[in-house]
Formats: C-alpha cells, sequence, structure tokens
C-alpha cells in the first residue's frame, strides 16, 4: 500500500506513505532482518532518493524521518549512500548573493 501512495499525484497520499512508513520501520527494529523488512527499506531508501525532490516541502520535510529510521536500523552507511544526493540537491538549489546582502 505504501508503494502506491508513494507514487500518488497527491502530496498528501505520498505524506501519509511516509508516515506510515516511519511507522513500520518502527517495528522493524523487533527483526529489521526479516526478508520482507530488507526489501521495503531498500525501496524506501530508494524512493527517499526522489522524493527529496518532490515539489510539496512537506513531503521532502519527511524524508528526514525515513533516513533517520533507516540509520538507527543500519548504521552510517545508510548516510554515507544518501551522502551525494543530498549534498548534490543542497548545491543545486541552494543560491546566495556573492555580496553576502541575502544572509
Amino acid at each position: 500500500m505504501a508503494k502506491i501512495l508513494m507514487n500518488s499525484q497527491l502530496w498528501e497520499q505520498r505524506y501519509g506513505a511516509i508516515q506510515v512508513s516511519v511507522k513500520t520501520l518502527e517495528r522493524c527494529e523487533l527483526d529489521c532482518n526479516l526478508e520482507v523488512f530488507v526489501e521495503f527499506k531498500k525501496y524506501l531508501f530508494d524512493r527517499s532518493k526522489s522524493l527529496l525532490l518532490d515539489p510539496e516541502f512537506r513531503v521532502r520535510n519527511c524524508i528526514g524521518e525515513i533516513m533517520q529510521r533507516l540509520i538507527k536500523l543500519d548504521g552510517s552507511k545508510v548516510y554515507d549512500e544518501f551522502r551525494s544526493v543530498l549534498f548534490s540537491n543542497i548545491h543545486e538549489t541552494f543560491s546566495r548573493d556573492p555580496q553576502g546582502k541575502d544572509a
């Protein structure tokens, strides 16, 4: 169900799917090595890369919650793999006046 909603055109459904996924990851802490959870974590990691660029800021903000849970479960390797996407996005979207007038 989360996979379907994460691909919805409606931001509210994508947002809801992320919230449900975070709660699922909390449950995953009990036995995160089950094959179904391993596949779910991989899907969330991969999907989070594109949702980080979602036009709706509320969806983008929720990706941090997924990353936090994945890092808690699988360690810093999650951040290491996500870092390039994150910094690339910052580099491409962050703008600052070279004269420092917007600081």
